[in-house]
């Protein structure tokens, strides 16, 4: 079984955030257990500078402070060969928000998950299947600026494959999708993301430590 080893920094400023987080009870003082799972495919147009873009994400917390956001989207990217590499940009589209509490569920190992979101007359959803060859685990640092402290923590990556359905499309296995489970034990303040009735999120909160 391949396993990798990889870090990453994370700098918070104001209301941006953090990455994922070996499951620990959520109790712990200061702690967050974080889950996330994204997916993303892409479908060529008659333009060959374009293409159409379909993305799905959760990320969830459970402890101290919360981060809880997940959506679909839909857009029109351009890509354009630079002289370092390739830009791709993707600008408008459809946008869905929802609150994952209601909408995402993940395994309690992270091997799986789904995301359903159903709304304006359209049913989206995903199912994520992890790869068991893709193992990997990663470290995490907040730095949470303008109040100062930090974060550390670390947990599991999966690669995964991802099928699903958004706005209408039938959406084969994404060769993009990946699945994360862990652990952040943080002195940083992360937004609370508020959600109507419909599970559309209509602005957040945020407490900056003194």
């Amino acid at each position: 079984m391949k396993r990798l080893i990889s870090s990453r920094l994370v700098v918070i400023l104001a209301a941006a955030v953090v990455l994922c987080g070996a499951a620990v009870p959520s109790s712990a003082a200061g702690a967050r257990v974080e889950r996330f799972a994204s997916a993303f495919w892409m479908f060529p147009t008659s333009d060959p500078h374009q293409f159409v873009a379909y993305d799905a994400f959760a990320w969830t917390d459970e402890g101290t402070g919360g981060f809880d956001i997940a959506g679909v989207s839909r857009s029109i990217c351009t890509k354009a060969r630079r002289k370092n590499g390739t830009m791709i940009e993707c600008r408008g589209g459809d946008f869905v928000s929802a609150d994952p509490a209601k909408t995402f569920e993940m395994s309690p190992d992270g091997s799986s998950a789904t995301l359903r979101i159903e709304r304006r007359g359209h049913t989206h959803v995903v199912h994520w299947t992890s790869d068991p060859t893709g193992l990997g685990f990663y470290e995490a640092e907040e730095i949470c600026l303008p109040s100062g402290g930090q974060g550390y923590g670390g947990g599991i990556t999966r690669a995964a494959s991802a099928t699903g359905k958004i706005f209408g499309k039938k959406l084969g296995r994404s060769r993009f999708a990946d699945i994360e489970i862990g652990v952040m034990v943080s002195q940083c303040g992360l937004p609370t993301f508020h959600h109507d009735r419909t599970g559309r999120v209509t602005g957040y909160s945020l407490l900056i430590p003194r």
